[in-house]
């Protein structure tokens, strides 16, 4: 489900990125069709119902007293899930949605790297 999300932040992200060479070759993406702003309010709410998930989950791991867990999964997900809400809001270059896909491969790959250990528990 995670997977999932991020990935279609990913690829919204993506779009927005790669929004002028789409539009000299003629593909209808979202950023294109309805605009930078529809499509930036799409990846933060997205990114919005992932992090709302991961806290309650937070939330679960911290009454199963998983401390490192719920600690791993704030500093390493949460937080820079909440930094990208907040560096979409602000992105208007290529540049800044370059920095956010980057953001979005740390995430997923902490979140790859914290499935041996949700599993050991």
């Amino acid at each position: 489900f995670f997977a999932f999300l991020f990935t279609l932040v990913r690829e919204l992200v993506k779009d927005a990125q790669d929004v002028e060479g789409d539009e000299s070759a003629g593909y209808k993406t979202l950023p294109i069709v309805a605009g930078l702003s529809i499509t930036k309010l799409s990846a933060a709410a997205v990114l919005l119902v992932a992090i709302n998930y991961l806290v309650k989950f937070m939330i679960a791991e911290f009454a199963y007293q998983q401390y490192v867990s719920t600690i791993g999964i704030g500093l390493l997900i949460v937080v820079p899930c909440i930094y990208m809400v907040y560096r979409l809001w602000k992105a208007r270059l290529s540049e800044d949605f370059k920095l956010l896909s980057v953001l979005i491969k740390v995430v997923m790959f902490a979140g790859l790297l914290y499935l041996p250990y949700l599993w050991s528990t």
